[in-house]
């Protein structure tokens, strides 16, 4: 994955809690996630939002997220 210059600022400049983790997954994956209580995650896939597979891609995004902080 290539980062722009925004999301590696992001990366070196948010805190370090949940917060600041959380801020980096939206700065690395803009408007492919969201969470409702109805529906739990879902994933936008170009055309419309998906649930399934969202809860494991997300833990995914945040978990690649967290390795690019290191």
């Amino acid at each position: 994955m290539e980062l722009t210059d925004d999301q590696k600022k992001t990366l070196l400049t948010a805190e370090v809690d949940h917060e600041g983790h959380s801020q980096c997954v939206l700065a690395l994956y803009p408007g492919l996630y969201k969470f409702t209580t109805t529906h739990g995650w879902l994933k936008y896939n170009g055309t419309f939002w998906e649930q399934e597979g969202a809860e494991q891609s997300v833990e995914r995004a945040i978990t690649n997220t967290l390795a690019h902080r290191r």
